[in-house]
């Protein structure tokens, strides 16, 4: 995707302090109530295109940003999960906002909380779907695919691996969407490929899993290990 950061396109990118480009999305009313949501993994800000008409008939602005190294988001080096709430607040005032909501999406949970911890003051609620845990407690594989289990077990004894299955993995997404995107619909329960089988839910789907690699993969994999 050609960014103009001077066009109307919708995709933006802001410069944070230390020089670092954030990628941001907004959907839904831009005069609605404002949330700011948090991708799953992997994934990019274009999830939230999946809520854009719901977010319009319900008054709701949902700003959708890509984590480091996820998107057009540039990796940060020794980032914490405590580190990202700094980029929502900054991202916050660039768009004059002060009080707002924060939505995370699986692997976008974390951070979430993160945000609830450190900057509750500018906080008005926290909202979490199907939150991704710890992996080191116990049950914590309950409700993961088969797939993300094997990933996680790779990156805890050979990062080099879950990086070099990663970049496969983009590379696929990005030359061959439609046949991953089924691949992936044939991993789920029914529920969710009956609702990820629509036309306009699965074309966004495809776009946001593919736009995930758009960095690379030192994003994806930082977040597994």
């Amino acid at each position: 995707m050609t960014l103009d950061r001077n066009s109307n396109s919708p995709h933006k990118q802001i410069e944070l302090p230390e020089g670092r480009l954030l990628g941001f999305t907004q959907y839904g009313d831009l005069e609605g109530q404002p949330i700011f949501f948090f991708h799953g993994w992997p994934g990019a800000r274009l999830q939230g295109g999946l809520a854009d008409k719901p977010a319009r008939r319900l008054g709701i602005r949902l700003i959708a940003s890509d984590r480091p190294g996820f998107g057009l988001s540039d990796f940060q080096t020794s980032r914490q999960i405590l580190d990202w709430p700094e980029d929502v607040v900054f991202l916050a005032d660039h768009l004059q906002i002060n009080k707002f909501s924060v939505l995370g999406l699986s692997g976008g949970a974390p951070y979430a909380l993160a945000c609830a911890f450190k900057i509750p003051d500018r906080l008005t609620s926290v909202g979490i779907i199907s939150g991704v845990g710890p992996s080191d407690v116990p049950d914590a594989e309950r409700g993961v695919s088969e797939a993300n289990q094997r990933m996680i077990q790779i990156a805890g004894f050979a990062p080099w691996i879950l990086t070099l299955i990663l970049k496969r993995v983009a590379r696929r997404r990005q030359h061959n969407p439609e046949g991953e995107f089924s691949k992936l619909l044939d991993s789920l329960p029914e529920t969710d490929r009956i609702a990820l089988s629509h036309p306009d839910i699965s074309l966004k789907a495809m776009e946001a899993s593919a736009d995930s690699f758009q960095s690379g993969v030192k994003g994806d994999s930082w977040e597994m290990c």
